[in-house]
């Protein structure tokens, strides 16, 4: 390490470009430390980490400074937060969103920059449910679908488990605003949104997951070598459905107000808390009308009244706002809204029937 110091000495002579660099070598070999410390773990090899716990004083969770260099090259000291062997490691000063019990920080899994979620858990059940949604988004992993985030891996520590998952540079709903400074509004038509949107639920009834929280802060934007891909995320609340079952029944209205189908908020004792693959298309509705109105919602947008117009089944798709909708498009989105799930389209037939995929 001195020889490599004194060679960044000669063909260096910006000290804070030295520096910087030698700090990154640092850290390569720290994170090569941890995946030594992972295989001593998973070895029960409890001598030779006793030993390297002595040197390195490694600890379940530490706080350090990170650096990094800043665009005039000025060196930028960042604090980082460590969880467990060191693999996961965040920035508390960088949320990228909240959810319920759950914040989502910028961070890196090992030497891959990655979100962060760190979730809550205050009880017994939290935990359990958070495994469901881990166990989910693994078996999703296997297939490494494009409109699908990458799970990098987790980590559990006392009240709070991590899931490192793979970075977007935004929300639909940031895109719809144009609030992602790397990704313009331009850059993807909105059909593009729909049809990427489509493809990836379509994969998730393929496996027999249900979302059951389908919005435009679930859905991330990533622009990805010149190309804008559209990644449905989230899976806290999403379900499997039972083999040989096209439904569950849940305990609770889970979800998100004004985006949640009329069988969650039903009265009805028959078709109560009933939710199916037809649930998360009537969300899908809603979006499918929200990125071509330019951010508007056909229940209205009211957040107190559109739970009541949903129920009732009172939507209204206005002419002047998606001017220049494709042949039957009007048409498909009524049917994706319907309060009768049974006239709702499966994901696989509009792919068929509006993008001919």
């Amino acid at each position: 390490m001195n020889v490599y110091f004194f060679k960044l000495q000669e063909s260096i002579p910006n000290q804070r470009e030295r520096i910087f660099r030698f700090y990154r070598l640092f850290m390569t070999k720290s994170n090569s430390y941890n995946h030594l410390i992972s295989t001593l773990e998973l070895g029960h090899q409890t001598g030779a980490l006793q030993i390297l716990y002595l040197w390195y004083d490694l600890k379940p969770q530490f706080e350090q400074q990170e650096l990094t260099l800043g665009s005039n090259g000025s060196i930028v000291r960042t604090q980082c937060t460590f969880v467990g062997n060191g693999k996961i490691r965040y920035y508390k000063s960088k949320p990228l969103g909240t959810g319920h019990n759950s914040v989502v920080f910028t961070g890196y899994y090992g030497s891959e920059p990655a979100a962060i979620k760190k979730m809550y858990c205050n009880r017994e059940t939290d935990f359990l449910d958070k495994e469901k949604e881990f166990s989910i988004c693994m078996n999703l992993n296997h297939h490494n679908h494009i409109n699908i985030p990458k799970l990098f891996g987790k980590e559990k520590e006392d009240e709070f488990i991590y899931i490192a998952m793979e970075p977007c540079n935004g929300t639909l709903k940031g895109l719809i605003k144009n609030e992602i400074p790397a990704v313009d509004r331009r850059d993807i038509t909105d059909l593009d949104i729909l049809k990427q949107a489509t493809q990836g639920l379509a994969f998730l009834h393929e496996q027999e997951v249900i979302h059951r929280d389908l919005k435009p802060k679930n859905i991330l934007i990533l622009r990805h070598q010149g190309q804008v891909c559209v990644k449905i995320a989230d899976f806290g609340i999403s379900r499997t459905l039972p083999e040989d079952k096209n439904t569950i029944t849940i305990t609770w209205a889970l979800g998100t107000q004004g985006w949640r189908a009329p069988e969650v908020l039903s009265t009805d004792s028959e078709d109560k808390l009933k939710m199916s693959r037809e649930t998360d298309i009537f969300s899908l509705g809603c979006i499918y009308y929200y990125v071509l109105s330019n951010g508007l919602h056909p229940f209205g947008e009211d957040s107190k009244k559109r739970e009541k117009n949903i129920i009732d089944s009172k939507f209204l798709l206005k002419d002047e706002h998606i001017p220049e909708l494709p042949h039957g498009l009007r048409n498909t989105i009524e049917s994706m809204i319907q309060k009768d799930r049974r006239v709702r389209p499966s994901a696989k037939k509009l792919l068929r029937d509006l993008f001919q995929v």
